[in-house]
């Protein structure tokens, strides 16, 4: 049987994550951050080559074997991250916010809303979903 498994995995006391397929543990890609500043958060992509990784303030993109900063976050949380090939949509909001934004790493014009008067502690995002519309559907 033939598969592909990629996994994110953190050493203890380095600000980094180490990407690698275990098929191939020797091709290791590695995403680092400044600060432990919040709880960790990372995915890696349907096409296993792009991963996002969070702090709660600090967010970044790793494609390939290069990093850069996601700088539409701003200073939101990021809830949940929903993975379709190598692109990635992000729920993010503020612990006090009127509402739940919908981003994606690569259209920076991509904003979805949903309206929701926050409050720390009051939602905690498990799952998430989103189908992308087509010409000829309905």
């Amino acid at each position: 049987m033939d598969y592909c498994c990629s996994i994110a995995c953190k050493h203890l006391g380095i600000t980094g994550v180490h990407i690698f397929d275990i098929n191939n543990p020797e091709d290791i890609r590695s995403i680092s951050y400044e600060k432990k500043h919040g709880e960790l958060f990372v995915k890696i992509s349907d096409d296993l080559y792009t991963c996002v990784l969070s702090t709660g303030h600090e967010h970044y993109l790793l494609k390939g074997m290069g990093q850069q900063n996601l700088p539409n976050i701003k200073d939101k949380i990021l809830r949940n991250v929903i993975n379709k090939d190598d692109e990635f949509y992000l729920v993010t909001s503020k612990d006090y916010d009127r509402d739940i934004d919908i981003l994606h790493t690569y259209s920076e014009n991509f904003n979805a809303s949903i309206k929701r008067m926050l409050e720390p502690g009051m939602l905690d995002v498990k799952d998430s979903y989103v189908v992308q519309e087509y010409e000829g559907s309905k």
